[in-house]
Formats: C-alpha cells, structure tokens, sequence
C-alpha cells in the first residue's frame, strides 16, 4: 500500500507541470519526425534497460531457451532494420501469446517454466504513476501503470491526429468512463495540454457500479482535484447512462448551435446510441463528429451514425501500449488508422487468421518508447486485420506514419457495446456457470456477437430448445450478475451491458465456426 501511495504522491506532484505545458502542432509534428529517425537507437535503448540488464525479465528467459545474446539483437537490429529484425525474432521464437501476455498462462520454453502474472511485463522506468485497469471480464484483468511521461508522449500523436483531421480546436464533449479505465481521465488531461480542455465530461456508468478498489477511487477524486488547483479546467463527470443517450445529442447540438461544430469522444457503439436517440428525437446532428474507439468500427455501425447528420472518425489503442493508430482523413474506409510506427512497431505474427483472406494477419507488437506501460515485444494483442505502407497524402502520411491499419477484429474478445470480454472468461461461464445453474452441457450454450441491420451490437445468448427454462431470460440475468461480482473491469461491463439490456437470449442450436468446431463464443455477421 505504502509504495501506492507513493506512485500516485510522485504523479501528483508532477502533474501541475504536465498540465502548463501546451504542445502546438508544429511542435507535435517535430517530435514524431525525431521518433521515427530514431526508431532503432529507442528499441535498443529500450530493451538494454528493461530486457538485458535485468536478469529475471521473461524476455530473458525466452532469450536464453532460443540461445540468443543482447548483441544478437543488436547485431541483427543494425544490420536488418528494425522491423525486419523483429520479423526474424518473431518467427524464430521471441513472441508472447496473448493469454501469456495478459498472465493467463506461463511461458513453456524449451522444457522449462516461467510463471508470469498482471505485472511481469510492467515497464520498470515508470515513476510518476496511477494504476488503471483493462476490463477483465469475469477472469483477471490487465493492470497498466499510466505515467506522466506517457500520457505526454502519447499527446504528440493525438494533437496531429486532430490537425489532420480537422478537429483540434472543436468544444469536445467526454462520453466514457472514469477510472479504473483510462480512456476518460487521460484523454481529458490531454486535451488541457492541447490548449483545448474538455467542456462536459459524461459518464455511462456510476462509481457506485463499479466495484473497484478504493486505490481506483481515491485516484480517480485526486486528479480532478490537483488538475483544478493547478488553475486548470477538469470537467465535472456527470452520470448518463445509454438509456439516456439523448442527454448527450443535445449538449452536442446546443454547442452545434453556440460554436458551430462539437466533437463527441467515445465508444462507437455508445456514439451508435447517441446518434440513434437524436434520429428518434428529430435532432440534426449536423456539425457534430464523433471520435471513436473501444472496439471496431462496421459499415453498418458507420451507417447509423451518419444518418444523424454528424461525421465519424476512428481511432485504436490499448491500454497497455496507449495510442496504437489513429483516424486517416484519406481512409480507404471508416476502419483506416495510420499505425503510430514513432511508439510502437508491428509485424504480422505467427499466429494464422480463421479466414480466407490472405491479406489478413496478426498483429504483433513491439514498444519503443521508454515510457511505454507495458514493455512488448511482438506480443500477439489478439487482434489482426489489413497491415500495410502506403501514401495517403494526408498530414500523418507526410511525416512518415505510412504504415496503415484496416479491417481490424479480434480472435479471442467480444467488444460491442464498447466494453471487452475476454475470450477465455466467457468459457468458464458457458462451460461452467450456465450448464450448472439451468442443466445441460457446455456444448447447449454459446455467446455469439451480432450487428443487427442498424449498427447496433447484441450479446446474443444462444441455448439448446432442448433446456428446460422456466423464465427465458433468466441465463441473460445470470450473466450480468456474473460480471458485477467480478473484478472492477469485469462490474463496468456488467453495467455497461445491462444498462443497455444488450444480452438478448435466442433459442437455437449452438453452431460452429468455419473449422467445424462448437467455441463458446462467436462474432457472427448482422442478423
């Protein structure tokens, strides 16, 4: 407790700094340019202090099981390049799968054991930090130490990403939660050192929905607090659960009409909801943008929004690495993100898409930057999609982050509703808590995510006609109750799915996925 203390103390006590400074574009533009010239010299610099120095790194152990030296990497890091080189690396064995990453599973390397948990992979250069937390589902979740420096870091690519797109001086309203997420706090704290602070800070979920520990809660008091006796303005939250979307389409029209345009930061399917409650209300959402992230955008969901009159921009990141892409103005399509190749680095990993376009791969991913949450190197993030360089002519092209991303999806989580449930936990709940409760086996039961024809996303609970059920909606009931028991992540999306009643429960057959096996859960296409 006492070095918790400590942690959130030393962030505290640099955060009135952080907050005075002010990052223009040009500014911004000049620190990605020097990123990307040093791309190389920051991984080795990286890797000496976090990897080869430190004996006990699980980098190290697999090091030793492929027989390979600190000067191999280097040697072949100068010689190949550096996304060459963790090509080679990867596919000769320096790779994490994602439960291994995320702690659910130890490292087996050459007959030999490295037990890993939620902080072997923490960056030990981080000094001035607050804990948040990924959503767990009703598993472990991923902690990640959010620092001063990387929150600053990050601030360069998100101000270009706005100049690029248009948005950086628009009166931005926040739609996503406090802590133990990150998204809300720092992107508010980030756009105080745009010069462009945040004017409504609005929340789908309550702190008392949330079970987190009071770490989360103290934090999450302090930094509003310290942000306003700094002479900054940090928005006050405001509670607005989905059910009452609307709220939110009006404060954005109302800026619309003061100022001429709003942009509106959140989830795609909360902005989904949003744009869908003005449509329903006869509210023109023109002048309005919304930015988001969470989870992919669909043409489908796209379309929803559109048709309220506003625009839609996209971005990707995960808490464990931060900003990973961002929005292109010159998108192919609505799911295009320039990879920020100045903080991390990608290369298509061993790991084989289930689908039959060979333009897909896996994402692998390496940080780069010393104030990195995590320290990764090519970490399958369970994700994959189109990867490739091209020129777009737009601003982020022009200083060198040609590398794009499209078509993104996830092997292993459910994301609508802008939350995320990890694969391996909805197992125990189909395998486990479903069968046990209401009879049957693990192969009567299975969570399938669906886009309806109107964008929106729905859990759909599919069970056997075969089960006895004396209220149908009871197994939907048990899910949610299932994860507000849980961890802080896992009680967020509890609430988040609920407020929104987004498990709906469908008496059918379970099916299989294209290999002809049963998983306890699917994506399945609009339905």
């Amino acid at each position: 407790m006492t070095s918790r203390v400590m942690m959130y103390a030393r962030f505290a006590a640099g955060l009135p700094a952080f907050l005075r400074k002010r990052i223009t574009p040009e500014a911004a533009a000049a620190i990605i340019a020097e990123r990307l010239r040093s791309r190389e010299d920051n991984f080795l610099s990286l890797a000496r202090l976090t990897v080869f120095e430190r004996e006990h790194s699980p980098y190290m152990f697999m090091m030793r099981a492929m027989r390979c030296e600190p000067g191999d990497i280097r040697a072949l890091v100068r010689s190949d390049g550096l996304d060459a080189a963790l090509l080679k690396l990867e596919r000769q064995g320096l790779r994490l799968s994602f439960d291994e990453f995320k702690g659910r599973a130890p490292l087996v390397r050459d007959g030999l054991t490295f037990p890993v948990g939620p902080v072997s992979f923490d960056n030990p250069l981080g000094t001035r930090s607050v804990q948040t937390q990924s959503s767990g589902s009703t598993g472990t979740p991923t902690r990640a130490n959010i620092d001063i420096s990387h929150i600053e870091s990050m601030s360069a690519g998100r101000i270009l990403s706005h100049e690029a797109n248009g948005v950086r001086r628009w009166p931005t309203i926040m739609y996503r939660a406090g802590l133990p997420s990150a998204a809300g706090v720092g992107n508010i704290l980030t756009h105080i050192v745009m010069g462009n602070p945040v004017r409504h800070w609005m929340s789908p979920v309550s702190s008392s929905e949330v079970a987190a520990p009071r770490r989360f809660r103290i934090a999450g008091a302090m930094l509003p607090v310290m942000a306003r006796l700094s002479g900054q303005q940090f928005p006050r939250m405001e509670v607005v659960p989905i059910s009452e979307a609307i709220k939110v389409a009006r404060t954005a029209a109302a800026l619309v009409r003061a100022e001429g345009r709003c942009l509106v930061r959140c989830a795609i399917s909360t902005s989904l909801a949003v744009a869908t409650a003005a449509v329903e209300a006869g509210l023109d959402l023109t002048g309005v943008t919304f930015m988001g992230a969470a989870e992919p955008a669909t043409p489908a969901k796209v379309r929803g929004i559109l048709r309220s009159g506003a625009s839609y921009l996209t971005n990707y990141g995960m808490a464990e690495a931060g900003m990973v892409g961002t929005g292109c103005p010159n998108g192919l399509d609505h799911t295009d993100v320039h990879f920020m190749r100045d903080s991390l680095a990608v290369v298509p990993g061993s790991r084989i898409p289930d689908v039959p376009d060979d333009s897909v791969v896996s994402f692998a991913v390496t940080s780069l930057l010393h104030s990195a949450p995590k320290i990764l190197i090519n970490v399958d993030i369970d994700d994959y999609g189109i990867l490739e360089r091209r020129q777009c002519g737009c601003l982020l092209g022009e200083l060198g982050l040609d590398q794009h991303m499209r078509q993104i999806r996830s092997y292993s989580k459910l994301t609508g509703r802008g939350v995320t449930l990890v694969g391996t936990d909805v197992v125990k709940v189909i395998e486990e808590v479903l069968p046990e409760r209401f009879g049957g086996f693990s192969q009567d039961y299975q969570l399938v995510e669906e886009e309806l024809p109107d964008g929106r996303t729905m859990l759909t609970l599919l069970i056997n006609p075969s089960i006895n059920l004396a209220d149908e909606e009871a197994p939907a009931m048990v899910l949610y109750d299932a994860l507000a028991t849980g961890t802080p992540g896992a009680s967020f999306s509890g609430a988040i799915l609920r407020g929104a009643a987004a498990v709906r429960v469908r008496r059918e057959q379970p099916k299989p996925n294209v290999r002809g096996k049963q998983p306890a859960f699917r994506v399945s296409s609009a339905s």
